[in-house]
């Protein structure tokens, strides 16, 4: 034909085996039915495939060339079925995003290698395997570690030492009793320290001092003394004049036996233990 338009009226068959195909710039358009692409389609070259805004229905399955990526842009989301979803390569939650999950069990088959936070108050388990927290552990606050059951063991047979250590940064306080002074000369906790006590005109059968616990036990602890000094270890070797100690789940008190103890200065080591 020439360059106006053709129109034809009715349906168009071409013979089997014959091509239909179109050169030039020009663009090829249907009219608002239904398009069947009956034979393999292919888009040539560099040609991208666009839609309108419409939904894409692909009833067979997609599968890109080797070294072709898929990507999605702008703020739209991405669903699956629910069906089981493989992501075969390795996977990143790129920038600030979060990986979240339904209500469902996580299960991750291999190790994981990262900085875990958790926040609320959800639990974190484990399994019945080994537990290794190979860096420094804090037990933050005033939270609690409780061992149910098994043993607490420090230390291996490998180890080149293994200390309990209280860091409490404030001593317990203290009160005196009749004729007695009493004093921490070192840094003391509610678990250990040293407690000096100087006598001078004390009183049978009464508290020589009362220590309280920066922090209540939740039942009351036992409490082990041991000598500092010699005039110690001779006061707790004369008959009827060795102290003892009661306890309460907020203090413990030094008190003095049915004899009064001698004029002078006493020094205690102390451990606590509930």
């Amino acid at each position: 034909t020439g360059t106006g338009a053709v129109t034809i009226n009715g349906n168009i068959t071409t013979a089997s085996g014959v091509t239909f195909s179109q050169v030039g710039a020009g663009t090829f358009s249907t009219g608002t039915g239904a398009v069947s692409l009956n034979g393999p389609t292919t888009v040539t070259g560099t040609n991208a495939f666009t839609t309108g805004t419409g939904a894409v229905t692909i009833n067979g399955n997609i599968t890109t060339a080797s070294g072709v990526t898929f990507s999605q842009v702008g703020a739209g989301t991405f669903s699956t079925g629910t069906g089981a979803v493989s992501l075969n390569g390795p996977t990143t939650i790129s920038g600030t995003n979060t990986f979240a999950t339904g209500t469902g069990n996580i299960s991750l088959n291999g190790s994981i290698v990262t900085n875990i936070g958790q926040t609320g108050a959800t639990t974190f388990s484990t399994g019945t395997g080994a537990t290794s927290l190979n860096g420094a552990t804090t037990v933050t606050g005033t939270n609690n570690f409780t061992v149910n059951g098994g043993n607490l063991v420090l230390g291996s047979a490998t180890s080149t030492s293994s200390h309990i250590r209280s860091l409490q940064q404030f001593n317990p306080t203290v009160a005196n009793g009749t004729g007695a002074t009493c004093t921490f000369p070192t840094a003391s906790t509610d678990v250990s320290g040293q407690l000096q006590v100087v006598i001078a005109g004390g009183a049978a059968n009464n508290a020589m001092c009362t220590v309280t616990f920066r922090a209540a036990y939740v039942s009351a602890p036992a409490v082990i003394l041991q000598a500092g000094n010699a005039a110690t270890v001779t006061l707790l070797r004369t008959a009827g004049t060795g102290p003892f100690v009661l306890s309460s789940t907020t203090t413990f008190t030094l008190q003095s036996n049915t004899t009064l103890p001698a004029n002078g200065t006493y020094l205690f080591y102390y451990h606590v233990i509930e």
